[in-house]
């Protein structure tokens, strides 16, 4: 678990034969982008098939957190969005990154 202030944590780790999970808590913004991609990077640094966010535990997401999705969705990596809140959800939509993310229930 990387340790992101008092408002979130990320934890990166394997998740199957080719594919990683990145499992995020709290509330992602500016102050955290930093921890955040860094468990992305951790993940990709592995150089998985896919890749998995749940978000199911997200409260609050802003464009910091959208950005280090987008960063995500520019490598040769499938991405996939798990259990994503309603609020990580509208966010997602109404930038416009569901139309390439796959968005699980």
């Amino acid at each position: 678990m990387t340790p992101a202030g008092p408002t979130a944590s990320f934890d990166a780790r394997p998740d199957g034969s080719d594919s990683w999970l990145i499992e995020a808590r709290g509330e992602i913004d500016l102050a955290n982008r930093d921890d955040f991609q860094a468990a992305v990077d951790r993940a990709l640094g592995e150089a998985p098939e896919r890749l998995a966010f749940d978000l199911g535990d997200v409260r609050f997401m802003d464009s910091s957190g959208l950005a280090v999705l987008v960063s995500a969705v520019n490598t040769s990596t499938a991405i996939e969005i798990r259990a994503a809140s309603q609020i990580v959800r509208r966010v997602i939509e109404a930038s416009g990154l569901a139309d390439v993310l796959v968005i699980s229930p």
